[in-house]
């Protein structure tokens, strides 16, 4: 699938988000002690004619309950799609597979205006 097709990374969780750098975290808004993160491929940000494989855009997908600091592996979801108001296709995370009523739309830089050749007269 190019990266020029996609418009968005959604995230789909009812919970505040914070990012640094390529890891997104984020809380069990019930159980604040529940602290959940996906680290992205780095890469994945920056507009490309590349195509990717869906199955390596995510790198790590983890969680775990504090005070413990044993992580296990969060499954998830991954889908190319239209979601909620961002009207061109995206990619869509939804942890355990769940569709949450919140999301968190990161806008991907779309190609640079000299990528395309210009129309024909």
């Amino acid at each position: 699938m190019p990266r020029s097709y996609i418009a968005a990374f959604v995230l789909n969780v009812d919970a505040p988000v914070t990012q640094t750098d390529n890891v997104i975290e984020f809380y069990d808004p019930f159980n604040p002690l529940v602290n959940f993160h996906i680290k992205i491929d780095g890469r994945f940000w920056d507009w490309s004619s590349n195509s990717w494989s869906l199955d390596w855009i995510i790198e790590e997908s983890w969680y775990y309950v504090l005070p413990s600091p044993t992580t296990a592996v969060m499954p998830f979801t991954l889908a190319y799609r239209t979601f909620g108001s961002v009207v061109e296709p995206s990619l869509v995370f939804q942890p355990f597979g769940i569709d949450f009523i919140d999301y968190h739309i990161y806008t991907l830089p779309p190609a640079p205006p000299t990528y395309w050749m210009p129309p024909i007269p």
